[in-house]
């Protein structure tokens, strides 16, 4: 069963926001500010924008892949710890969180459950985890 309504399309436009994420936050950086909420927010835009079906449970892995898509970009552009390598340093990246930059995280992270878990596209059906093999409905919109 696909619960998570996770094909090719919805696949690719996560892939491709969290590509112009990953350039716009190195962009961001470059520029004198590390901005985290933005990977979150391009990986929810891309996969909304592509994907035919809503998903609460797409949304919930769009989040937990910002969440660590923010840990990897904080420890490459704007690292606390320059010392620590690679992996050392998404373990303890937390570590260096302000309130601020935990806020920021945050931002991206609910952005890309919610943006994960809708579609653009009119008439979109949601499936629904558990409702057997005709698991959608139809939109309410």
């Amino acid at each position: 069963m696909n619960w998570l309504a996770w094909d090719t399309r919805s696949y690719g436009g996560a892939l491709l926001g969290a590509l112009l994420g990953a350039g716009l936050s190195f962009w961001a950086t470059e520029a004198g500010s590390f901005q985290p909420w933005i990977l979150g927010i391009c990986i929810g835009l891309g996969c909304a924008t592509l994907t035919t079906e809503r998903s609460t449970m797409r949304g919930l892995v769009l989040a937990c892949v910002a969440a660590w898509a923010g840990a990897l970009a904080q420890v490459v552009l704007a690292p606390t710890a320059p010392d620590a390598g690679l992996l050392a340093g998404i373990a303890s990246f937390h570590e260096g969180l302000g309130l601020t930059d935990f806020a920021l995280h945050l931002v991206g992270i609910a952005g890309a459950f919610l943006l994960g878990r809708t579609s653009f596209r009119p008439g979109a059906k949601e499936r629904v985890a558990g409702a057997g093999r005709d698991a959608t409905v139809a939109s309410d919109a």
